[in-house]
């Protein structure tokens, strides 16, 4: 299974350009953020990661009223982009998610409860 749900803000412009056959890609940059206590230290620790987010057609579409600072939660799938490089000639990848859903969150930030239920079942799964 190739399943992701994240929840992120929204750290850059939405780029949304036509990408052939009347279709558009958009491409979104958020951060995540993950709060956790330190074993050694017994420290609160916070680790950002920061992802790329390519959705297609109607989904990139539903994305055109979000703004910089927005949080949004995410469904997709993970994909590795393969290229050469035209410079150098060395193959590149890039991992990135292929949002299937893209929702804007209130302004108090909460997970939808679709979301919490999700995130529940993944949890009680046994790996």
């Amino acid at each position: 299974m190739n399943k992701v749900m994240l929840v992120g803000t929204l750290n850059g412009e939405i780029d949304i350009k036509p990408a052939g056959n009347s279709s558009v890609l958009g491409k979104l940059n958020i951060c995540t953020k993950r709060s956790y206590t330190n074993f050694k230290t017994k420290q609160l620790e916070v680790e950002s990661s920061y992802l790329t987010i390519d959705c297609w057609g109607q989904v990139a579409e539903s994305c055109r009223g979000f703004n910089v600072g927005d949080t949004v939660e995410i469904e997709g799938r993970l994909k590795i982009n393969n290229w050469v490089d035209k410079t150098s000639g060395q193959e590149k990848k890039m991992l990135v998610v292929v949002a299937d859903s893209v929702n804007l969150l209130s302004e108090r930030k909460e997970i939808s409860d679709s979301m919490r239920n999700k995130m529940q079942i993944l949890d009680e799964l046994p790996f």
